[in-house]
């Protein structure tokens, strides 16, 4: 699904006023503007944002003198994508190095990112 129904769903299931974050990595930042209903998403989240190896935190234009509720995260940088993750296992790969083994078991389990998947 959409971010944004996504965030119509838990905005209805918790207290008015709940205020959520939402976790990127620089590279999905980016690309944010482009993203389904990108404004109304930025009006009910905190955008905090990782830094990647290779990408610059950098504000899209369509952000610029916005006030918007962007944090940077000063965490160490890890080399993961959810998108490589998510091309391993839809390649038939084990994911191992890239997320820990309780994740990879969480990913087994529940089959997600598969083809048939409703959450690939």
């Amino acid at each position: 699904s959409y971010t944004v129904d996504t965030l119509d769903v838990l905005v209805r299931s918790h207290a008015p006023g709940t205020r959520f974050r939402l976790l990127l990595g620089a590279y999905m930042f980016a690309d944010f503007p482009n993203w389904k209903d990108w404004e109304t998403i930025l009006s009910r989240v905190t955008l905090l944002v990782a830094r990647r190896p290779g990408h610059e935190l950098e504000t899209p234009p369509e952000l610029e003198g916005r006030d918007a509720p962007v944090l940077g995260l000063d965490a160490d940088e890890v080399d993961v994508s959810s998108s490589a993750i998510r091309a391993a296992v839809l390649a038939g790969e084990d994911p191992q190095g890239q997320v820990s083994a309780s994740i990879r078991g969480y990913i087994s389990a529940h089959g997600l990112y598969r083809p048939d998947s409703d959450e690939a």
